[in-house]
């Protein structure tokens, strides 16, 4: 488990960032990211950084809301705890335990939203939402993975008055029709395309992806399918984000 600091560490702004790295659309991202701070508050990171490309520069780091810190030390340190951010929704997020958590990275505005599940989450992922299949207002999904199933929940975001920030709110639908049993498979980690498609790598090794429509009749309306089945063991974080690139 993780000591408060270590968690405090990993989901400081940069240090989350540096999980992004790799992502595809880092340079469209880039001024989201890393333009947040004041040019007195830049620190320069060196070259031969065993975690950053050289040219990157730390903006700014923030503190983690209060809420998330109190619920972190409430379990006494024992809690099952992840972090990340969502750059196309200009969050952040930590779980802890069964609840989730997102705020924004760019700025504190003094909301920090939980949304709970019944089981402990062990892996998150941000899709976009296939056209057609939920109402308008249902732009992104976001998956959750906990050791007994897998949950879409709708995440509906809402501009400022002025129209200057689209993602000025985000509220999160559920959807209780939209879940998959694990049948004893726990993810370790999820990857999403840009075209919406949801990739899934399980702890018995192998590859998944979560297909949804919008269902009829007895059809089922979400579920997971094993792409590896044929090929043996060979899921892991790095395979899955081959498939989904």
């Amino acid at each position: 488990m993780k000591s408060l600091r270590q968690f405090k560490k990993e989901l400081n702004l940069p240090a989350t960032a540096k999980s992004y790295l790799s992502h595809k659309t880092l340079l469209k991202n880039s001024e989201i990211l890393f333009g947040l701070g004041s040019p007195s508050s830049k620190e320069t990171l060196l070259p031969n950084s065993n975690f950053w490309p050289p040219l990157i520069e730390v903006a700014d780091t923030q503190e983690l809301p209060p809420v998330l810190v109190e619920r972190y030390n409430a379990a006494g340190g024992e809690a099952t705890a992840l972090c990340g951010i969502f750059p196309e929704v200009r969050r952040a997020w930590a779980s802890v335990d069964n609840s989730l958590f997102l705020w924004r990275f760019d700025k504190w505005d003094g909301q920090c939203p939980e949304y709970s599940e019944e089981q402990a989450i062990c892996a998150v992922g941000l899709a976009k939402s296939k056209p057609g299949v939920f109402v308008e207002a249902i732009q992104y999904l976001l998956v959750l993975s906990t050791p007994v199933e897998l949950v879409l929940v709708g995440v509906c975001c809402s501009g400022s008055g002025d129209g200057v920030d689209p993602y000025a709110e985000v509220s999160l639908q559920p959807l209780p029709e939209y879940t998959v049993p694990s049948d004893g498979v726990s993810m370790t980690c999820i990857a999403c395309t840009d075209r919406g498609r949801i990739f899934l790598s399980g702890r018995d090794g192998h590859i998944y992806e979560l297909h949804y429509t919008t269902g009829s009749g007895w059809h089922k309306r979400c579920r997971k399918v094993c792409l590896t089945s044929g090929l043996g063991s060979v899921g892991c974080t790095k395979c899955v984000q081959v498939w989904s690139c």
